[in-house]
């Protein structure tokens, strides 16, 4: 008879500023070599500051608890799946992203995913977005909101790689899980064309007639390696007229992501440079835009463009500096802009705002006695303080044999 040899690991992270503070947890578990069970949590100070973009609605006293992380995982080195609330980003971006950046929220979701199989990759998920009302004639109506992703493509001897992504957000009344969607070999956007068009909630005045609550679009990410170099970037089209006949009427929306980066033992540097056209992630769909709880989930925001800087430099095994900034312009449009691009061209790199410099830096001392990290942030992801964060790290791990 075999045995399972499980592994536990029990952390505790936490951290103090000058006004706030907040507690991490984390248990992960190892069943075998192939099967993890995650969870992670966090006690905080509703006006600590965040790595990430993090939901809550409900605390005491600005006091609150929320579950950031919690999942069953199995992989085997090729096959993997997923199912539970994670932190999962697409594409190649360190700082930002298009489909789902590296700041986005935790989300709920599944993911069944291969890596590496004769050099191909293949992603398919199925997320689980924030629930709304809809109010009509004084009667409220749930919406249900989803989010598909099926992303393809091949690594080439990790020197050139190239993943294209097909991807929707489905919305409706009391919408539950669409199986043509879920179905991991389909073409979402075929999917689209050929089902049944859910139109509750829209607006019949539109002059080109009743939408539809699917908000699909397409892109993808390539990365070269050379050297100690990567090139890496992203592409997100949002609205396209297939018929030359409309391209008067409806402009190409559209997001890109550019970036370099160079490492060696001692130096990791990363400049990356985005742009969101006016009316990207938009929609006529009920609440069809990328966003959850009105947290981006790609980029920040349409009609913006912005500038990522990162430097992390290794003094020794056990210390290291990290710094980033963000420097970010914007039109006026947010991911609450009602859909009006029918006959309403807005010209690109028009900015009225620009944004306070966002910027983070984080020391890093493993072997510390007293602290492990401190962290200065400066209105990072758009907060409007300065936080100074001593964290401290206590790992416990548990064997059974």
């Amino acid at each position: 008879m075999s045995m399972i040899q499980a592994q536990v690991l029990f952390s505790i992270n936490p951290e103090i500023s000058q006004s706030t503070w907040m507690v991490p947890i984390s248990i992960e578990t190892n069943l075998n070599k192939s099967l993890v069970v995650k969870y992670s949590g966090q006690l905080f100070d509703t006006e600590h500051p965040n790595d990430n973009y993090i939901w809550y609605s409900y605390h005491r006293n600005g006091k609150t608890y929320v579950n950031t992380e919690s999942y069953i995982e199995y992989s085997n080195g090729t096959l993997g799946v997923v199912f539970g609330r994670q932190y999962n980003p697409v594409g190649h971006g360190k700082m930002s992203g298009l489909f789902i950046s590296p700041t986005a929220p935790s989300l709920d979701q599944a993911v069944f995913s291969l890596e590496d199989f004769h050099g191909f990759n293949y992603r398919h998920s199925i997320i689980r977005l924030d629930n709304r009302f809809k109010e009509v004639n004084g009667e409220k109506n749930v919406v249900n909101r989803w989010y598909y992703l099926n992303q393809i493509g091949y690594n080439y001897k990790n020197i050139i790689e190239i993943n294209f992504t097909d991807a929707v957000i489905a919305t409706g009344y009391n919408r539950g899980l669409e199986w043509y969607y879920a179905n991991p070999l389909v073409s979402l956007f075929m999917e689209r064309k050929h089902e049944l068009h859910r139109r509750e909630g829209q607006d019949s005045t539109s002059v080109i007639g009743i939408g539809d609550n699917d908000n699909h679009f397409v892109g993808g990410d390539w990365k070269i390696n050379y050297k100690k170099y990567s090139f890496y970037g992203e592409w997100l089209i949002d609205e396209w007229q297939l018929t030359a006949d409309h391209r008067d009427n409806m402009q190409t929306v559209f997001g890109a992501l550019a970036g370099i980066s160079y490492k060696n033992n001692k130096y990791n540097i990363a400049i990356e440079y985005n742009y969101a056209s006016p009316w990207l992630y938009l929609n006529r769909a009920l609440y069809g835009s990328v966003e959850k709880h009105y947290q981006p989930l790609g980029l920040r925001i349409p009609q913006s463009h912005a500038l990522d800087l990162s430097l992390e430099v290794s003094f020794t095994e056990s210390r290291s500096l990290l710094l980033q900034t963000h420097l970010e312009e914007r039109g006026d449009q947010t991911l609450a802009t009602v859909w009006d691009a029918w006959d309403n061209e807005i010209e690109q790199f028009v900015f009225t705002q620009t944004m306070p410099v966002e910027w983070k830096i984080i020391y890093n001392d493993t072997n510390n006695k007293y602290f492990n990290n401190i962290t200065l942030y400066h209105h990072w992801l758009s907060t409007s303080e300065t936080y100074i964060v001593f964290s401290k790290h206590w790992n416990i791990q548990f064997n059974s044999d």
